[in-house]
């Protein structure tokens, strides 16, 4: 072989070469079997002897002669086509490819949303919108996660970072998964597999974000690329990546992570029962031993990390600010409680039911009546006077839940995953129905405490899913491409009401019924509803004339109503605008979960403001939204607590919300 390529090197001038070598050399076995070799070799190569030859780097007449004659019978041997063919042949690329055809395809044809308000609230924080710079620090993001957001923010603050960076690394999961399964499966039967992990995941990641579902994503993904790395050649690469992915997915929602543990042992005990080389776990401890430093190394690391985190909010402010919204959301979201000792409890304190009606209805901004004295009064009445085992058990028993599930398309991927084990690897079935056996048990103890919402049920699917994946082997018959082109005309006819959905027109006004749809339970519900991944979350430049009144008085200070007010802001900037710095300092909620955040804090202070509900009736306060108003809870609570009498006016009705101001009455 080397004898004939120099023979090719040896023509006479740079536009004559012998094509019976050329086609000699074309044909030859040994070359076939090391043209791979050539041009890794050759890419590195190329480059230098294009500068040598063009740039003007002095050379012999032979020697140029002789480079020209190479790259001119390099470029006729290696034709185009045959190139390209290679780099179709690359499992990594065509993974690539995939991914990048579904994700475009995906964000191009729907409208990306998120399944609730605390995301836009999150990344209002992380980029400063209640203070006077990008913040790094919240209570359920990890502070290494907002210090790397913190640079994208001030280099780019008119961009969404907290989303834009969980969608990067959701596409390179997708992008991966598919890789894994290629390499597993084959081509064919694995491309199979990666349409349905599109189709039925990608929704929940691309067209209906929520960070909580990112965190189970892309941990319990980092676990499969770690229980990947085990066998692969690239063991250093993979085991990167995968502490990458488990650890980001623990900076964004930790809790996310600790609800896939149960499936991340799952997956290794899949793995080790899967694996007929080990009788015991002792056998698979020191045959796997890098694999298992692995895990060691990356609980330290993760460790670390939340010592690092626990240190950066350990200060004054953060303190409060955790604690006081631990104990809220311990009574809003998790009690369920016999009302009957509740009240006896809190009224022998000193409170009363009227006042904790406000609280649970989102309005207790105010220090001296809703202290964390208080509010841990309420939790202990909850705990104290929480329903019993039987009592939950019946719950249980009479919960609805089977049914919503059916219309899950998580549940039907668990199925479809669940199938391709029972008809490819069915002596491992009974580890199939081990992971049924988790999702169910954990279902089970989620609906005894109260606590489902379906962002959770997300991560429970998707992790028993991971595990029947790395169950699934390759059909022992080959798998027929008309197959996937099946599945992708099925999918086609599914998919049409979501790719097709309302995307009307951008018009410069906005009806009353558009307001009404906006405001209504389809967007930010807790529970799973198809029509919100077809609607459009904002509509028609709906609010724009209230954002334009509440940005152009600074001077005045607006207390919002929760339920009024979550999904105008939204509408002002949707999910890919970040919110500038400062811009909600004069907004601020009677009370949600961002109260006592040091920020908004450090803002009331600059304009003299410590107790925010007892100053309604301050010049320059006014409350916007008529939830609270409306029924008169609000000024019956002034009355009650602060004032002898208490006026309420209407200042003006904007894009259908009504903007008042309190007045107290000598």
């Amino acid at each position: 072989m080397v004898k004939k390529f120099s023979e090719l090197l040896k023509c006479s001038s740079k536009n004559s070469f012998s094509m019976k070598s050329v086609t000699a050399l074309r044909n030859s076995s040994s070359l076939k079997v090391v043209n791979n070799t050539i041009i890794h070799h050759f890419s590195f190569l190329l480059p230098f002897i294009l500068r040598m030859h063009f740039v003007g780097i002095t050379l012999t007449k032979s020697l140029k002669r002789k480079c020209s004659c190479f790259l001119l019978g390099f470029t006729r041997f290696y034709d185009r086509k045959a190139i390209f063919r290679g780099a179709l042949n690359s499992n990594a690329l065509c993974a690539f490819l995939c991914t990048l055809a579904y994700a475009a395809f995906t964000l191009i044809f729907t409208e990306l949303k998120y399944e609730e308000s605390d995301d836009f609230y999150l990344a209002s924080m992380l980029s400063g919108a209640y203070g006077d710079a990008p913040n790094a620090c919240t209570m359920f993001v990890n502070t290494l996660f907002g210090f790397f957001l913190k640079p994208l923010y001030l280099l780019f603050p008119e961009w969404n970072w907290f989303l834009f960076t969980q969608l990067f690394f959701a596409f390179f999961v997708f992008a991966l998964i598919t890789y894994i399964l290629f390499q597993r499966l084959g081509r064919s039967f694995g491309l199979f597999l990666a349409v349905l992990v599109f189709a039925l995941f990608g929704d929940d990641i691309f067209v209906v974000c929520q960070w909580t579902k990112s965190a189970e994503f892309l941990s319990m993904s980092g676990a499969l690329f770690l229980i990947y790395s085990k066998d692969s050649q690239r063991y250093i690469l993979w085991t990167v990546i995968a502490f990458v992915y488990m650890l980001l997915g623990s900076w964004v929602r930790y809790e996310g992570f600790l609800e896939m543990l149960p499936f991340m042992l799952l997956l290794y005990a899949v793995d080790f029962f899967g694996d007929l080389k080990y009788k015991n776990i002792r056998q698979y401890i020191f045959g796997e031993k890098r694999f298992v430093l692995s895990v060691f190394v990356f609980i330290l690391i993760l460790l670390l990390s939340l010592q690092v985190n626990k240190n950066s909010l350990s200060n004054e402010g953060m303190q409060l600010y955790r604690h006081y919204n631990g104990l809220r959301a311990s009574v809003m979201d998790y009690s369920r409680s016999d009302m009957v000792g509740f009240k006896e409890d809190i009224e022998e304190a000193g409170l009363n039911m009227d006042d904790y009606k406000l609280f649970k209805n989102w309005v207790f901004y105010d220090p001296d009546v809703f202290s964390k004295k208080n509010v841990q009064t309420f939790y202990e009445a909850a705990r104290d006077n929480s329903y019993g085992k039987m009592r939950r058990i019946e719950f249980i028993l009479n919960s609805h839940r089977p049914v919503l599930i059916m219309g899950y398309p998580i549940f039907w991927a668990f199925c479809a995953f669940f199938l391709c084990v029972f008809f490819t690897n069915r002596k491992k079935i009974s580890l199939a129905f081990l992971a049924l056996l988790v999702v169910v048990s954990l279902y089970v103890y989620l609906l005894y405490v109260g606590r489902l919402p379906y962002r959770v049920e997300f991560g429970l699917w998707f992790g028993g899913s991971v595990a029947l994946i790395w169950l699934i082997r390759a059909p022992q018959k080959s798998w027929k491409p008309s197959f996937n082109v099946v599945l992708l005309l099925l999918l086609g006819f599914w998919k049409y009401p979501l790719y097709a959905s309302d995307r009307v027109a951008e018009n410069s006004f906005c009806t009353e019924k558009d307001r009404e749809k906006i405001s209504s339970d389809l967007f930010y519900a807790t529970s799973y509803t198809p029509a919100r991944y077809l609607k459009r979350p904002y509509a028609h430049h709906c609010f724009d004339n209230l954002k334009r009144e509440l940005a152009s008085h600074p001077e005045n200070l607006y207390m919002l109503s929760h339920l009024d007010m979550i999904r105008p802001q939204y509408c002002w900037f949707g999910a890919y605008k970040a919110v500038p710095v400062g811009y909600f300092k004069n907004q601020i909620f009677l009370g949600f979960w961002t109260i006592y955040w040091p920020d908004q804090v450090q803002s009331l202070k600059e304009r003299g403001i410590e107790n925010p509900i007892k100053e309604l009736v301050n010049d320059n306060v006014y409350v916007v939204g008529k939830t609270v108003v409306e029924d008169e809870s609000l000024r019956k609570y002034l009355v009650r607590h602060y004032y002898d009498s208490v006026r309420v006016d209407l200042v003006k009705t904007i894009d259908g919300v009504d903007i008042y101001k309190f007045r107290a009455v000598k």
